[in-house]
């Protein structure tokens, strides 16, 4: 090729490159879940629940789209960590969570008026047996308190002083552990134990203690290189959640779920 052409079409490939935005938008956000059932946000791996319903309300108001997949959710939590994933959905705040993973923030705290949601946990024992929850700690029993695998409110449960089996992932397998006699209390998200106290062998054998464990907001987050990337695209998504949070159409998804 002539020395001239060669310089020109360098020249239009500089342009060219020139021309196109750093950080321009990407086809659609990575986003992962935790693939274990959690009524009524999550019904299964088949991306159907609350928390789907209003990533699909954000995705019409921001003009985003999402690419979602299901996966046990250290696993999750994981690849976000390792940029293989933009980031992740409905996780509630822990401080270590912030060497990789990025909050929409209000000063130096999470914004709660851009959570996707608000949880509690509760605790859930053996019917006749002696645990109990005073508001500060557990006491009566001296077995391990179930919890999942990977969920912030273990943390809280080390804190307190108590055992703590965390080596389950499904909240149904914690009920089963204790119908069979290797646990005598779980700390469960509320909803979730409260659905799975429909069924009468649950709710024959178990009972919730009225007083929640904890009450947790649950947020989109980031991943650090994608949030560095794409500022604005990552707050536009976070208002969009919050709109369609509080909108007349998510209201009344909701009330199809008792």
């Amino acid at each position: 090729m002539p020395l001239a052409r060669l310089l020109r079409s360098l020249g239009l490939l500089l342009a060219v490159g020139a021309m196109a935005p750093a950080g321009s938008q990407p086809a659609s956000l990575r986003l992962c879940y935790d693939q274990a059932p959690l009524y009524p946000w999550r019904t299964g791996v088949d991306a159907k629940g609350l928390d789907f319903a209003l990533l699909d309300l954000a995705v019409k108001r921001s003009g985003l789209s999402v690419q979602l997949s299901a996966q046990p959710w250290k696993r999750c939590l994981a690849e976000v960590e390792q940029g293989k994933q933009d980031g992740a959905v409905a996780a509630s705040f822990r401080s270590e969570r912030l060497e990789f993973a990025v909050y929409p923030m209000a000063g130096d705290k999470p914004d709660v008026e851009r959570r996707m949601r608000t949880e509690s946990y509760s605790l859930f024992r053996l019917r006749g047996s002696g645990v109990q929850w005073d508001g500060k700690r557990i006491h009566g029993t001296d077995k391990p308190i179930g919890a999942q695998l990977g969920y912030s409110i273990v943390d809280q449960l080390k804190s307190s002083g108590v055992a703590v089996d965390e080596a389950t992932a499904n909240a149904a397998d914690l009920f089963r552990k204790m119908l069979a006699g290797r646990l005598e209390a779980a700390a469960l998200l509320t909803q979730e134990g409260d659905y799975l106290l429909r069924e009468p062998a649950f709710r024959a054998r178990i009972e919730r203690l009225p007083q929640p464990l904890a009450e947790k907001p649950y947020y989109l987050v980031f991943s650090k290189p994608f949030h560095a990337e794409h500022p604005a695209l990552a707050a536009k998504f976070w208002a969009a959640l919050a709109a369609a949070r509080e909108s007349a159409a998510f209201r009344k998804i909701e009330s199809n779920f008792d």
